[in-house]
């Protein structure tokens, strides 16, 4: 196997989701993976998704929506060399996050991209808008990789 070197643009369309009655709903992720990584090494449950798959990934982003908001949360991280103090360290995980007053319930598009070592996580309601950019929000600010 080999990585992929150069830019990357995932985008995941969705249809049809289905919402239970209750509680938080099963999340769609998003992930950039190093080739030495493993279908093992990403594969946990909600308790191991932080010490195994999140020090796994070089870059991942989510949604979350909760049964009876009509809100969607989203998150997006990537390694990064600089530890919150400013030094430089082991890579930890940065953070770009934001939300919206909608629920993404029935139907919507999630995008994770990698150009020039900047990773960065969108969202839209409309797929995209299909034949434009325009439909696409970005997900709070850029992520420089180390």
């Amino acid at each position: 196997k080999m990585a992929h070197i150069g830019d990357l643009d995932m985008i995941v369309h969705f249809e049809d989701r289905f919402v239970s009655d209750s509680g938080y709903q099963p999340q769609l992720v998003l992930f950039f993976a190093p080739e030495t990584a493993s279908v093992d090494d990403l594969t946990t449950n909600d308790n191991g998704f932080e010490p195994y798959f999140e020090s796994t990934v070089v870059a991942w982003m989510r949604e979350k929506i909760f049964c009876c908001m009509d809100h969607t949360w989203f998150t997006v991280k990537a390694r990064s060399a600089v530890a919150l103090d400013g030094t430089t360290t082991t890579p930890l995980m940065a953070t770009s996050s934001g939300s919206i007053a909608q629920k993404m319930n029935a139907a919507g598009s999630l995008r994770l991209k990698r150009t020039a070592g900047v990773i960065s996580g969108y969202f839209s309601f409309d797929n995209g808008g299909v034949s434009s950019s325009s439909g696409w929000t970005q997900i709070g600010s850029d992520l420089v990789l180390p």
